[in-house]
């Protein structure tokens, strides 16, 4: 059975498509950012999903010919004529905070991208960090609308992440919905 993630036609416009994991999450925030695309109009697949949003900023995910704009971690030869950009980074949030380097809205995550690198890169997660426990308790069944709406509200949170990095991720956290999942993940895991 071919399961698309659920994409409404009405939303033709100004939506953002990402991995379910804390690049995915720091990336759409980022681009809802600059671009105004509010956490409401993010969608979720998987590399093997057979996804289709016409107008969409597509992230992570491989190319596809209704993208308005595309952005990668991994470099793309061909595919140069669409808007973003792909090249070799540890993670697709630092390869949009560098597309956006010069606004200052931005600029103000730059803590959070580098948190992200270090989180994705790293073998063995350093347990105190509130960006690495944020990752093992996002959802990643982007066919449940629980799962959408959890991640939808980790993004809503991470935007509210200013320079003081570790306050900020200790203090969402403490979000009681967060704060439920993680309990929840660490008694099952």
């Amino acid at each position: 059975m071919d399961r698309k993630p659920h994409l409404m036609e009405s939303q033709i416009e100004e939506s953002i498509v990402v991995q379910p994991n804390i690049d995915g999450l720091v990336s759409a925030m980022l681009i809802g950012k600059k671009e105004g695309v509010p956490a409401s109009e993010v969608y979720f697949a998987k590399s093997a999903d057979n996804y289709e949003k016409p107008g969409a900023i597509i992230v992570g995910l491989p190319y596809n010919q209704q993208a308005t704009m595309w952005f990668d971690n991994r470099r793309h030869p061909d595919h140069s004529d669409v808007r973003g950009k792909r090249t070799d980074a540890p993670s697709c949030a630092r390869v949009i905070f560098n597309y956006y380097r010069d606004n200052e809205e931005i600029q103000k995550y730059s803590k959070l991208v580098d948190e992200t690198d270090r989180v994705i890169k790293s073998d063995s997660l350093d347990i105190l960090s509130g960006l690495s426990i944020l990752s093992f308790v996002i959802h990643n069944d982007v066919h449940n609308i629980v799962s959408r709406n959890f991640n939808r509200f980790v993004i809503h949170c991470l935007s509210m992440v200013d320079s003081n990095l570790s306050l900020s991720l200790h203090g969402i956290l403490n979000f009681e919905a967060i704060r439920e999942r993680t309990a929840k993940y660490f008694i099952h895991y």
